[in-house]
C-alpha cells in the first residue's frame, strides 16, 4: 500500500503544513493564555532595567522591554521575545540539517523543532531559555562551518552567538566547554588551536558579555555565587540573596491574598498584565508583594 513517504513530494506539503499549524499555534496561544510565574518575575525584571540581576544575565529583561514596548504590558508583549527567539531556533536547525544532510532533512528538522514539547514550549514562554536556545542554534551552525568546513569567517558568529548566549543564560558555558573537548579530540579541529580566529572569537563573546561582569565586580560576584551554590544547595550569605528570599516570601503571601480577593470577585476582568481577574499572581503580586524588586535586583534603589 503507498504511503506518504513512497511520494516526497506529498511528505513534504505534509511537514510544511505540520510546521505551519505548530507556529501558528504558538502564535494564536502567545496572547491568550495567561503567564506563568516564572514569566511574571521575569517582566518584573523588565521594569527595573539593568546590566545584571541576581540569578540570571540580562538579555530576558531587555528583549522583555522590547516587546512590552511594542505591544504594551500584555501577555504578547512579554511573549513576544521567545516567538522571535522560537522562530529563529527553528530557521537556524533548520539551515544546519540542510547544510549537514540536505532539504528534506532540513525541513524535517524545522518540523521537529517547532513541535516537540521542549522546543515548542520554550518558543512561547518568557524565560531565559528562549533567547539561549536561539543562540545555541546559531553557535552550533556556525560552529559546523568552521570546525567542519574550515571557514575562518565563520568565527564572527561563534563569538556573536556565544556572547548572547551567555547574555541570556549561564548555561552557554557548556557548550563552550564542549567545543573545548571537541578541539582537542578531533585532529582537523585542532589545528584551530594554531589560528588566531578562535581567539578573537572568545575576545568578541567576551566583550559582549562584559556588562554581566561589570555588575558582578560591582556586587561581589553574587551572581556567580549564588548560581554555583544553587546548584549544590548551599546557602549563600549576600544582602541580594536575602532581598530575594524576602521577595519570595512576599511573593507567596500576595498570591494567597490574590486568590482569596478573586474569590471574593474583587477583580474585575481586564487586558492588560496586572488587572486581569485571572492572574493575580502576576499583576497582583507585582505591585504588592515586590514593591522593592528594584533593590532586590540590581542591589539599589530606582524609581
Amino acid at each position: 500500500m503507498p504511503t506518504i513517504m513512497t511520494h516526497p513530494g506529498r511528505s513534504r506539503r505534509w511537514m510544511i503544513a505540520l510546521l505551519i499549524a505548530f507556529v501558528g499555534l504558538r502564535i494564536i496561544f502567545a496572547p491568550l493564555l495567561e503567564l506563568i510565574p516564572d514569566e511574571a518575575y521575569y517582566w518584573t525584571y523588565s521594569r527595573h532595567l539593568d546590566i545584571g540581576y541576581l540569578d540570571h544575565p540580562p538579555l530576558i529583561a531587555w528583549l522583555i522591554r522590547i516587546g512590552t514596548g511594542l505591544f504594551g504590558q500584555t501577555e504578547l508583549g512579554v511573549r513576544l521575545p521567545a516567538l522571535v527567539c522560537g522562530l529563529l531556533t527553528i530557521g537556524f536547525l533548520t539551515r544546519l540539517a540542510s547544510e549537514l544532510h540536505g532539504r528534506d532533512a532540513g525541513l524535517a528538522a524545522a518540523v521537529l523543532a517547532a513541535g516537540l514539547p521542549f522546543f515548542f514550549a520554550f518558543g512561547a514562554i518568557a524565560t531565559p531559555d528562549p533567547p539561549l536556545i536561539a543562540a545555541w542554534a546559531v553557535a552550533l551552525l556556525y560552529l559546523k562551518r568552521a570546525l567542519i568546513d574550515g571557514r575562518a569567517g565563520a568565527w564572527w558568529g561563534v563569538g556573536i552567538a556565544f556572547g548572547l548566549g551567555l547574555l541570556a543564560k549561564y548555561t552557554m558555558v557548556l557548550l563552550g566547554l564542549s567545543v573545548f573537548v571537541f578541539m582537542l579530540v578531533d585532529p582537523e579541529a585542532r589545528r584551530w588551536f594554531a589560528r588566531p580566529q578562535p581567539y578573537l572569537a572568545a575576545l568578541l563573546a567576551l566583550l559582549l558579555f562584559s556588562p554581566v561582569l561589570v555588575w558582578n565586580a560591582q556586587h561581589g560576584w553574587i551572581s556567580f555565587t549564588y548560581q554555583l551554590r544553587h546548584g549544590i544547595q548551599e546557602e549563600v550569605s549576600h544582602p541580594l540573596v536575602e532581598d530575594d528570599l524576602r521577595r519570595d516570601a512576599r511573593v507567596r503571601a500576595a498570591e494567597d491574598d490574590g486568590k482569596r480577593r478573586l474569590a471574593g470577585g474583587e477583580f474585575e476582568p481586564a487586558r492588560r498584565i496586572g488587572e486581569r481577574a485571572a492572574i493575580p499572581d502576576i499583576g497582583h503580586i507585582a505591585t504588592i508583594a515586590c514593591p522593592e524588586s528594584a533593590q532586590g535586583f540590581s542591589g539599589r534603589d530606582r524609581h
